[in-house]
Protein backbone atom coordinates (compact mmCIF):
# COMPACT_ATOMS: atom_id res chain seq x y z
CA UNK A 1 0.00 0.00 0.00
CA UNK A 2 1.26 3.41 -0.89
CA UNK A 3 4.29 1.95 -2.67
CA UNK A 4 5.13 2.14 -6.29
CA UNK A 5 4.35 -0.68 -8.66
CA UNK A 6 5.63 -1.56 -12.09
CA UNK A 7 4.52 -3.96 -14.77
CA UNK A 8 7.52 -5.61 -16.39
CA UNK A 9 7.24 -7.35 -19.74
CA UNK A 10 9.75 -9.84 -21.05
CA UNK A 11 10.09 -12.96 -23.13
CA UNK A 12 11.07 -16.02 -21.20
CA UNK A 13 11.90 -17.08 -17.69
CA UNK A 14 15.63 -16.46 -17.99
CA UNK A 15 15.25 -12.81 -19.02
CA UNK A 16 12.93 -12.03 -16.11
CA UNK A 17 14.95 -14.16 -13.69
CA UNK A 18 18.09 -12.14 -14.40
CA UNK A 19 16.24 -8.85 -13.89
CA UNK A 20 14.71 -10.04 -10.60
CA UNK A 21 18.04 -11.34 -9.29
CA UNK A 22 19.85 -8.09 -10.19
CA UNK A 23 17.18 -6.02 -8.44
CA UNK A 24 17.40 -8.25 -5.36
CA UNK A 25 21.18 -7.87 -5.21
CA UNK A 26 20.87 -4.09 -5.45
CA UNK A 27 18.62 -4.07 -2.38
CA UNK A 28 15.19 -3.56 -3.93
CA UNK A 29 12.24 -5.07 -2.11
CA UNK A 30 9.95 -6.70 -4.60
CA UNK A 31 7.21 -9.21 -5.04
CA UNK A 32 6.58 -11.12 -8.21
CA UNK A 33 3.19 -12.24 -9.45
CA UNK A 34 2.61 -15.32 -11.60
CA UNK A 35 3.47 -14.85 -15.28
CA UNK A 36 0.73 -13.88 -17.69
CA UNK A 37 0.56 -14.26 -21.45
CA UNK A 38 0.06 -11.09 -23.49
CA UNK A 39 -2.74 -11.40 -26.02
CA UNK A 40 -2.97 -9.36 -29.24
CA UNK A 41 -5.97 -8.15 -31.16
CA UNK A 42 -5.49 -8.84 -34.86
CA UNK A 43 -8.33 -7.77 -37.18
CA UNK A 44 -10.57 -7.47 -34.14
CA UNK A 45 -9.97 -11.05 -32.99
CA UNK A 46 -8.07 -12.25 -29.92
CA UNK A 47 -4.74 -13.93 -30.75
CA UNK A 48 -2.23 -15.61 -28.44
CA UNK A 49 1.43 -16.58 -28.78
CA UNK A 50 2.03 -20.17 -29.85
CA UNK A 51 5.27 -22.07 -29.37
CA UNK A 52 6.79 -24.97 -31.25
CA UNK A 53 7.57 -27.49 -28.53
CA UNK A 54 9.92 -30.37 -29.25
CA UNK A 55 10.28 -33.13 -26.68
CA UNK A 56 12.45 -36.22 -26.73
CA UNK A 57 11.46 -38.92 -24.27
CA UNK A 58 11.79 -42.63 -23.70
CA UNK A 59 9.07 -44.27 -25.80
CA UNK A 60 7.30 -45.64 -22.72
CA UNK A 61 6.48 -42.07 -21.59
CA UNK A 62 5.28 -40.83 -24.99
CA UNK A 63 1.54 -41.22 -24.34
CA UNK A 64 1.64 -39.40 -20.98
CA UNK A 65 3.49 -36.44 -22.53
CA UNK A 66 1.13 -36.19 -25.52
CA UNK A 67 -1.93 -36.46 -23.24
CA UNK A 68 -0.78 -33.64 -20.95
CA UNK A 69 0.17 -31.30 -23.80
CA UNK A 70 -3.05 -31.88 -25.75
CA UNK A 71 -4.99 -31.05 -22.55
CA UNK A 72 -3.12 -27.73 -22.73
CA UNK A 73 -4.44 -27.13 -26.29
CA UNK A 74 -1.32 -28.53 -27.96
CA UNK A 75 -1.54 -29.89 -31.49
CA UNK A 76 0.73 -32.77 -32.42
CA UNK A 77 2.63 -31.96 -35.60
CA UNK A 78 5.01 -34.92 -35.78
CA UNK A 79 5.92 -38.07 -33.86
CA UNK A 80 8.97 -40.03 -34.94
CA UNK A 81 11.69 -42.23 -33.58
CA UNK A 82 14.73 -40.44 -32.26
CA UNK A 83 18.26 -41.27 -33.33
CA UNK A 84 18.67 -42.90 -29.91
CA UNK A 85 17.10 -46.34 -29.71
CA UNK A 86 14.01 -46.54 -27.52
CA UNK A 87 13.35 -42.80 -27.63
CA UNK A 88 10.70 -40.77 -29.43
CA UNK A 89 10.80 -37.17 -30.68
CA UNK A 90 7.48 -35.31 -30.63
CA UNK A 91 6.85 -31.87 -32.14
CA UNK A 92 3.76 -29.92 -31.07
CA UNK A 93 2.33 -26.43 -31.41
CA UNK A 94 1.20 -25.28 -27.95
CA UNK A 95 -0.15 -21.90 -26.77
CA UNK A 96 2.36 -20.19 -24.46
CA UNK A 97 -0.20 -20.10 -21.64
CA UNK A 98 -0.40 -23.89 -21.85
CA UNK A 99 3.32 -24.13 -21.14
CA UNK A 100 3.16 -22.12 -17.90
CA UNK A 101 4.02 -24.47 -15.06
CA UNK A 102 4.51 -27.46 -17.36
CA UNK A 103 8.28 -28.00 -16.99
CA UNK A 104 8.07 -29.72 -13.58
CA UNK A 105 5.17 -31.87 -14.76
CA UNK A 106 7.19 -32.87 -17.83
CA UNK A 107 10.18 -33.99 -15.77
CA UNK A 108 7.90 -35.97 -13.45
CA UNK A 109 6.13 -37.68 -16.36
CA UNK A 110 9.40 -38.49 -18.15
CA UNK A 111 11.10 -39.63 -14.90
CA UNK A 112 13.76 -36.98 -15.44
CA UNK A 113 14.93 -38.46 -18.74
CA UNK A 114 13.15 -36.11 -21.14
CA UNK A 115 14.45 -33.17 -23.14
CA UNK A 116 12.11 -30.20 -23.65
CA UNK A 117 12.74 -27.37 -26.12
CA UNK A 118 10.44 -24.38 -26.72
CA UNK A 119 10.56 -21.83 -29.53
CA UNK A 120 8.15 -18.96 -30.25
CA UNK A 121 6.29 -19.72 -33.48
CA UNK A 122 3.66 -17.02 -34.08
CA UNK A 123 0.46 -15.48 -32.79
CA UNK A 124 -2.58 -17.60 -33.66
CA UNK A 125 -6.30 -17.21 -32.91
CA UNK A 126 -7.20 -17.83 -29.26
CA UNK A 127 -7.63 -21.58 -28.69
CA UNK A 128 -10.26 -21.33 -25.93
CA UNK A 129 -10.27 -21.94 -22.20
CA UNK A 130 -8.12 -24.63 -20.62
CA UNK A 131 -9.96 -26.74 -18.07
CA UNK A 132 -8.29 -28.36 -15.05
CA UNK A 133 -4.74 -27.39 -16.01
CA UNK A 134 -2.20 -27.33 -13.18
CA UNK A 135 0.05 -24.29 -13.52
CA UNK A 136 2.54 -24.93 -10.75
CA UNK A 137 2.69 -24.90 -6.99
CA UNK A 138 3.50 -22.24 -4.43
CA UNK A 139 5.01 -23.44 -1.16
CA UNK A 140 4.95 -21.25 1.92
CA UNK A 141 6.89 -21.67 5.15
CA UNK A 142 4.79 -19.22 7.19
CA UNK A 143 1.19 -18.22 7.52
CA UNK A 144 0.15 -14.87 6.07
CA UNK A 145 -2.87 -12.66 5.63
CA UNK A 146 -5.47 -13.62 3.05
Amino acid sequence: EGGEGFDVYGRGELQLGILIENMRREGFELSVSPPQVLFQSINGKKHEPVEEVTVEVDSEFQSAIVKKLTERKGQVMEIRESSDEGRTRITLHVPSRGMLGYRSIFFTDSRGTGILQRLYLEHQPYAGEMDNVRKGVLVSMAAGKT
